[in-house]
């Protein structure tokens, strides 16, 4: 059960139960609350609640945030908090008086929770932490009123806009806590406070509360201000982005872009994906050589590219060409290059299947090969039939060595003989898979 509830003495209990979470609260705890609080109101002879949270560190750290990251639209946002002041105000402002037992740390909603209740009682490793704004965001279940209510202005003030922790000293000092006590203890006080007030009249009672929220400065028109305000918090970047940590992340998708053969037509590319492959080399430091425009231009024109453009923008979104020597005995896909901004996409494995159909298609009995420091290029050639070789297995064409100069370890290069270098060698030959059928 998300949330327990049981009644005993005439005090109901209820326990925030979700503690592998903190005993967040989501959609499905505020309708057991709901369910709960309408049995309450079914025994009148129920004269004190207790609410308090499982396991021994966290009373409650406020809202779910996955649960807060489903919901699509303001008005969804909007119903959740209408819903959620609800609940509280039903605890605060019900003939009931109200103890929160406070078993652990209390964190943004968590607070909200403890000041719509009557008496706050803690254990002394509890603390309450206001970290509202460090999240993008302000109180959203009418806790700001609350707690304004309890400390005044400026004392809460002062914790919202810092987004302090309190321990538990400190909120006695200040008024959020009335007792600390041990562990052991911590429902048997709760307990002792609701003894206390009922061995009263209860139409004293009952008429003190009523008369504690004549004087709260909460109205309809605050409420709604302190809404509107979380609403737009909500909607607003810093907020969204701590949401975007708990939304699931998008598949890549390719689907936007064009993958095709490069032509003439596409010559107007060729600077900027020159720039890009300085760029790369520069950052990977290895395993990229540096071509000028009029090189990209002419691979461009031979039909020896893929290139990749975004639908919407005609924006190019990356690049790959093809490269032949001894006779077209050996071939490579060279340069393979995605701009930053189309990244984690999965052009790059597009990219390099449409060049290796190229390649294959223009050179049959060519062996495919590649020189790449690049683990996530290395799977794309392991999964397109390549398999780790010797540099002594590959062309031994002085051209393409030429083409590692720009390379910052061509030097190592030297030194070995080309024997070996920081660059992994694959290759896919095409006999080897006609002798395996």
């Amino acid at each position: 059960m998300c949330i327990e509830f049981e009644v005993e003495n005439q005090i109901a209990l209820i326990r925030l139960n979700r503690p592998e979470v903190h005993n967040v609260i989501n959609a499905e705890m505020m309708a057991k609350w709901e369910n709960i609080l309408a049995k309450i109101d079914s025994q009148p002879e129920i004269t004190g609640i207790i609410l308090t949270g499982a396991g021994e560190k966290t009373f409650s750290a406020g809202g779910d945030l996955s649960y807060f990251a489903t919901l699509a639209n303001r008005s969804q946002v909007e119903e959740m908090s209408i819903r959620m002041q609800k609940i509280l105000d039903r605890l605060q402002r019900g003939p009931q008086v109200v103890v929160a037992a406070i078993n652990g740390q209390t964190l943004g909603g968590g607070c909200e929770i403890v000041s719509a209740c009557h008496f706050r009682v803690a254990v002394p490793h509890a603390s309450f932490s206001f970290r509202h704004a460090s999240n993008g965001v302000i109180t959203g279940w009418g806790g700001g009123q609350r707690l304004m209510d309890i400390l005044g202005i400026d004392s809460a003030l002062s914790l919202f806009l810092c987004a302090s922790e309190l321990k538990t000293t400190q909120a006695l000092e200040t008024g959020l806590l009335h007792q600390i006590t041990n562990p052991r203890n911590l429902l048997k006080e709760a307990k002792g406070w609701i003894e206390r007030v009922r061995c009263n009249s209860s139409q004293s009672v009952r008429s003190f509360l009523s008369l504690a929220q004549s004087f709260s400065k909460r109205n309809e028109e605050q409420d709604k201000k302190e809404r509107e305000l979380f609403l737009d918090c909500w909607e607003g970047e810093d907020f969204q982005k701590v949401l975007d940590k708990f939304r699931p992340k998008k598949e890549p998708d390719s689907s936007d872009f064009l993958f095709k053969v490069a032509g003439e037509e596409d010559s107007s590319y060729a600077q900027e994906i020159s720039e890009q492959i300085a760029e790369s080399a520069k950052v990977r430091g290895t395993g990229i050589a540096q071509r000028p425009p009029e090189y990209i231009q002419k691979k461009m024109t031979e039909g020896k590219a893929i290139i990749a453009i975004e639908k919407a923008t005609g924006q190019v979104a990356g690049f790959c060409y093809i490269e032949t020597w001894e006779h077209q005995k050996y071939a490579a896909n060279s340069g393979l290059i995605v701009f930053p901004q189309f990244r984690q996409k999965g052009l790059a494995k597009k990219i390099k299947e449409k060049s290796f159909e190229l390649s294959r298609e223009k050179y049959p009995q060519a062996k495919l090969f590649g020189l790449t420091t690049n683990l996530a290029v290395m799977k794309i050639n392991s999964s397109l039939g390549y398999h780790p070789v010797t540099y002594a297995e590959l062309t031994q064409d002085d051209m393409f060595w030429k083409g590692c100069q720009s390379c910052v370890n061509y030097s190592i290069l030297q030194s070995k003989d080309r024997k070996n270098c920081m660059c992994t060698a694959m290759i896919y030959d095409p006999q080897d898979k006609e002798e395996n059928l």
